[in-house]
């Protein structure tokens, strides 16, 4: 559990998986809503039983579980991933129950299912594609190393740790970490990066015919 000012303090990326009961009251219980973490880290991906049923994610009806659910998701900016048919068949019903929670993902998403005859739920898997989206970007700053250290170096500014209290390893931790940063920052020079024009075709060709009979001239 975290207080309120540690809340407020998480960030990167949450992953997990859940579970509710269906004996479980109601997913408004303490402890019974996912949406609690995920609203404190920038991505989460949290997938699980969560037994919550309504027809926006292809229940044949809805029930206050997933009537709660759907309000909370939309309040609050949360996508909710789902193979297309049902996950779960009962004796007289099929009903998807199991699903993922997303906020702000990195990646796109998808989902389906496998037949499995042991459950009565069927595994769902979840896909993230490779794709030429994700390539690094080249970078921005070009960085002398040699700088940098040198700067992080200076016996004038070492000092060793004495922090008693996890409020004064917070403080030495930022302190560091903002060293490191302005080190960098003074250690670096943006990086320009030239792009050549886009040419083919003929265009090209009498370039190359310039060029050459201007080295022949």
């Amino acid at each position: 559990m975290y207080s309120k000012e540690e809340k407020s303090k998480l960030s990167g990326t949450l992953l997990g998986c859940f579970y509710l009961r269906p004996t479980q009251p109601h997913v408004q219980k303490p402890g019974c809503r996912p949406g609690r973490s995920i609203q404190n880290f920038k991505t989460s991906f949290i997938p699980g039983d969560y037994n919550a049923k309504h027809t926006s994610w292809g229940c044949a009806n809805s029930d206050p579980r997933g009537n709660y659910l759907l309000r909370y998701i939309t309040n609050n900016n949360i996508d909710l991933i789902s193979p297309p048919t049902p996950t779960r068949y009962g004796t007289y019903s099929a009903s998807t129950l199991d699903y993922a929670l997303t906020k702000n993902p990195i990646w796109p998403c998808t989902a389906d299912y496998i037949s499995e005859l042991s459950s009565d739920h069927n595994p769902v898997r979840f896909h993230f594609p490779k794709t030429s989206n994700f390539e690094m970007s080249p970078p921005q700053l070009n960085t002398t190393w040699s700088i940098f250290t040198n700067i992080l170096a200076n016996p004038d500014k070492f000092e060793l740790p004495t922090a008693n209290s996890t409020e004064e390893i917070d403080s030495q931790v930022s302190s560091l970490t903002n060293e490191i940063v302005n080190a960098h920052a003074r250690a670096s020079k943006p990086f320009y990066h030239s792009k050549q024009p886009y040419v083919q075709g003929e265009l090209k060709e009498l370039i190359k015919e310039r060029n050459k009979a201007r080295k022949t001239w």
